[in-house]
């Protein structure tokens, strides 16, 4: 049973190890060690992005692109409303519960993430909601979040960062993110005539890439000593403020669906796409946003942990939620 777990949910466990190895071998994935992560994960980065660039239907997104009322319900949640209740929860909340201010400024940046890039479509289709309008949804926040994350960043964290500008931030992770997109839409329609594309494989492939940016980015955290202050109690509490955030999060935009009067596919649709937040555009922003800062770790812990939250919780909801006929 143990074993069968692990298999279906290797992501999860992967990104356990890949956090734990860190620990245990900082030196490997840290600056200037063996695997040059100064190079590496941001080629890794663009593999992963033209990965999904090959992997998205230009159809699927032309058939959900006229469902604007769902559009802006959705991006109007991920870009406002999500980043303005974690602002205002850090104001009341963060003096109180202790956080350090890494992991504070961890949940902001968190809250200014676009949605997942595939693990939304994913849940809103076994949930039988409308595929192409979360397909939709998905795209067009990781597109806007190039911009949009940035730019919220510089304004609620500010001087968090010691890196480049805003707008050579942003040319960076166009660059970085949306360069190797594009590449793979380019490339689709020649290697799909020739059956070379498999979903799966570009799903895991793309998994396995992001977990050995995950081990460097908290390899690095290690080695330069981010986490000699922070104990089991700390990461426990960020822990539980990550699941209350999700439900939070959830159930705003469950009742956003029902106060707009959606049909049930585009609640759902709204409900998967909405509260999620992406790692797979996280972490590479993270480490462009906050270069040279020792404790990337930290700030990535809260997405990191709210990333698992999302996934287990939006596995056992999706599977709830799907159409009594089709469920029967």
């Amino acid at each position: 049973m143990k074993i069968t777990w692990i298999v279906r949910n290797w992501f999860l466990a992967g990104l356990l190890t890949a956090a734990g190895l860190a620990f245990v071998f900082p030196a490997v994935g840290a600056r200037g060690g063996p695997l040059a992560p100064e190079v590496t994960a941001k080629a890794a980065v663009a593999i992963i992005f033209l990965l999904q660039g090959l992997a998205l239907s230009p159809e699927a997104l032309r058939a959900g692109a006229m469902r604007w009322r769902l559009h802006s319900a959705t991006q109007l949640f991920i870009f406002a409303l999500f980043p303005a209740a974690v602002l205002a929860a850090d104001h009341v909340a963060g003096p109180v519960l202790g956080l350090s201010p890494e992991i504070r400024v961890g949940f902001i940046f968190l809250a200014v993430l676009p949605t997942t890039v595939s693990t939304c479509v994913v849940l809103t289709a076994v949930a039988d909601g409308n595929v192409a309008g979360a397909l939709f949804n998905a795209v067009f926040a990781n597109l806007a979040g190039v911009l949009l994350t940035p730019l919220w960043a510089a304004l609620l964290i500010g001087s968090a960062s010691d890196g480049p500008p805003l707008h050579a931030m942003v040319l960076e992770i166009a660059l970085l993110l949306l360069a190797p997109l594009v590449a793979g839409q380019l490339l689709r329609p020649a290697l799909a005539r020739r059956n070379l594309i498999h979903r799966r494989l570009v799903s895991v492939l793309s998994n396995a890439i992001l977990l050995f940016i995950v081990f460097t980015a908290f390899a690095n955290s290690v080695h330069d000593g981010a986490f000699r202050t922070t104990g089991p109690a700390e990461v426990a509490l960020v822990l539980l403020c990550a699941i209350v955030l999700f439900a939070v999060a959830a159930s705003g935009a469950w009742l956003l669906g029902r106060r707009l009067a959606f049909d049930p596919a585009d609640a759902r649709a709204l409900f998967f796409c909405a509260p999620q937040k992406t790692l797979a555009a996280g972490v590479p922003m993270a480490q462009i946003l906050f270069a040279g800062n020792p404790a990337l770790a930290l700030i990535l812990l809260p997405l990191m942990v709210y990333h698992v939250a999302q996934l287990i919780a939006g596995a056992f909801l999706a599977d709830r939620l799907r159409m009594p006929s089709a469920a029967a």
